[in-house]
């Protein structure tokens, strides 16, 4: 299993220097903006469709796209989450839904503790609306940006600790019952997200405090 961790895109990032020859700090920030993360560093294999990448904590980082997508989500801490180009200041209970040509960065971080679900949407097998239940599933459209409750959360974040132990198995059918809980989750965030401006799904609901 790849780890993916802080330490795994540092080396992501150092190796994308060093590929690229890099001979002044100008030249740092150019990669810095050109910066793309690649499946082969994040996945196990080319059958694997979805795993989980912790940020125990997120550090401040530039620029860049993938050619996967992600759905993140803030535990913890707080610090500025700017998508293409778009400021988010963002905190505990807040959702993005990140197509692989978005382009995203985080900055001013303070104890931000956040989990990102990465998955290939060309993997995926189970016959489940992801169109209709993931925002910009095909494309980087749609609205990014969501909230969560509490009860929301706690129960993404079981959902999330089963996939993050299913997706590092190396037994039959790991990849299976990992997208069965990836499909589980896409279906429970999106009973229980709610924009910013509107108030969440049951009006009972403690909402969150970062």
């Amino acid at each position: 299993m790849v780890f993916c961790n802080n330490a795994n895109l540092l080396n992501v990032f150092v190796r994308h220097i060093a590929n690229n020859q890099l001979r002044s700090l100008a030249e740092v920030a150019t990669v810095a903006h050109q910066l793309k993360l690649l499946k082969d560093d994040f996945f196990a294999s080319d059958q694997q469709a979805v795993a989980v990448a912790d940020r125990y904590p997120q550090d401040v980082f530039a620029e860049h796209t993938h050619d996967f997508c992600e759905l993140v989500i803030v535990w913890r801490g707080n610090g500025l989450h700017v998508l293409n180009d778009r400021p988010y200041r963002i905190t505990r209970g807040d959702l993005f839904y990140i197509h692989a040509d978005d382009k995203h960065s985080y900055a001013s971080v303070n104890d931000l503790v956040l989990q990102n679900i990465i998955y290939c949407p060309e993997r995926l097998k189970l016959n489940l609306d992801w169109q209709g239940a993931i925002p910009g599933f095909s494309a980087s459209a749609g609205q990014p940006h969501w909230r969560l409750g509490s009860m929301g959360m706690a129960q993404a974040r079981q959902v999330i600790g089963q996939l993050e132990h299913e997706s590092s198995q190396h037994v039959p059918f790991a990849n299976e019952m990992a997208e069965l809980l990836f499909g589980q989750l896409v279906m429970l965030l999106n009973r229980h997200r709610y924009t910013s401006d509107s108030l969440p799904p049951t009006s009972s609901e403690t909402l969150l405090i970062s």
